[in-house]
């Protein structure tokens, strides 16, 4: 595997539909990705920047979960979210009408809340 291969980043698999850019500050290096929060407010995923989720893709799961706000004030909000093609979507209730933003997984690592992280809400 020559250099430029290694520094490629894998195709994503999120729909071509998408407009949606996302940047990253992360480089790919070979090993495990350790994505610690911090406390600025992040605006990714926002209805503006929201990814169209293509309803042909097979739904992986669905169900509530608790979002924290992105307003600063710390609040957290209930959210139906949907995992499906690499790409988690969030909207206000479950009738998934419109879409409030997306993630795209692909450059993320998921991974359980720690209890330095100081998240005691269930489902967070």
């Amino acid at each position: 595997m020559s250099k430029q291969d290694r520094n490629q980043r894998p195709s994503s698999m999120v729909s071509e539909t998408s407009t949606a850019g996302t940047a990253s500050t992360l480089e790919a290096k070979p090993g495990p990705k350790i994505i610690k929060s911090s406390n600025k407010v992040h605006s990714f995923g926002k209805r503006d920047q929201a990814i169209r989720r293509n309803p042909n893709v097979p739904v992986v799961v669905r169900g509530w979960l608790h979002k924290q706000d992105s307003s600063g004030m710390r609040l957290w909000k209930r959210r139906w979210f949907v995992l499906a093609d690499y790409c988690l979507f969030y909207y206000k209730d479950s009738r998934e009408e419109a879409v409030l933003g997306s993630i795209p997984l692909p450059s993320y690592v998921i991974s359980p809340v720690a209890p330095e992280d100081r998240i005691s809400r269930k489902y967070s």
